[in-house]
């Protein structure tokens, strides 16, 4: 922040630190309320209905394409979790892997095949406990 360059020179009153009250949580909650509970039942101007109301006005016209709708499922919650930058992780025969500096274990890192190879990972970004390391194939 432009502010933050000269931090002495700034007063308490100003900092940003001293004004972020928010945790990632709360901001989440936040930003769900605005979008699902205000922005979407308020009048667009543009279109002088609600964005709720246009939506289901283009599915009476349109249909509801089930066909087209993409479940919410493991298969789609695996394939968007974050990874690595690499999206690999070197499996260590003590430690396990390491993403982002937290270290992991599973029982499968015990195989001696595995020990010193990188192996494809994404982890859970709203739980820092939990975390994949895709082990078949490495024979």
């Amino acid at each position: 922040m432009q502010n933050d360059k000269r931090g002495r020179d700034a007063t308490r009153a100003v900092r940003a630190e001293a004004h972020a009250v928010w945790t990632l949580s709360s901001l989440y909650r936040r930003l769900c309320q605005f979008g699902y509970e205000i922005y979407d039942t308020r009048e667009h101007p543009a279109v002088c209905i609600s964005p709720r109301e246009a939506f289901a006005a283009g599915v009476a016209l349109g249909g509801e394409r089930l066909h087209r709708r993409i479940s919410y499922d493991e298969t789609l919650r695996m394939l968007t979790l974050p990874s690595t930058r690499s999206g690999t992780a070197l499996v260590h025969p003590q430690k396990g892997i390491r993403i982002h500096y937290f270290d992991y274990w599973s029982d499968a890192f015990h195989d001696p095949k595995v020990h010193g190879r990188s192996v494809p990972v994404r982890y859970d970004s709203w739980d820092v406990s939990v975390a994949y390391a895709l082990m078949g194939n490495l024979g």
